[in-house]
């Protein structure tokens, strides 16, 4: 009778062991599924959307705002988690951006307008402040 109450607790402890690996197993893979979840591209495409708007204020030249805008919302896609991108949006649209995602949209600024082919009749336009860092 003993020993079957020590092998009954034995399989018990292994299997509930098995059950916490499996668990903590499943808890990562769904921790890294969730911070390398692409951005939606309903939301990437409104920020072409945008981009091309203010664009189109600034330059009123469609071709150029095209090339620009592709090339921000596909660096975008390209740098940032989902979880990044949502906090950038907010800093944004408080706008209280941070150091480093100020430095982080500086870098693609400059990278997208250094690609951008302009025509000849037409000379690059100086930058846009954005809003200042917040401390």
């Amino acid at each position: 009778m003993l020993n079957s109450k020590v092998c009954y607790m034995f399989t018990w402890v292994k299997s509930a062991k098995r059950i916490s690996a499996i668990s903590t197993s499943f808890v990562l893979l769904m921790s890294a599924i969730a911070v390398a979840q692409e951005i939606p591209k309903e939301l990437l495409e409104l920020d072409r959307q945008r981009c091309s708007n203010e664009c189109m204020k600034e330059l009123n030249d469609a071709a150029i705002c095209k090339q620009l805008c592709d090339c921000t919302v596909s660096e975008f896609k390209k740098r940032f988690s989902f979880d990044i991108y949502l906090d950038l949006s907010a800093e944004l649209a408080q706008s209280k951006v941070s150091k480093d995602n100020r430095k982080k949209l500086d870098d693609i600024a400059r990278m997208c307008s250094a690609n951008i082919k302009w025509p000849e009749t037409r000379t690059e336009p100086k930058p846009v402040p954005l809003p200042k860092p917040s401390s």
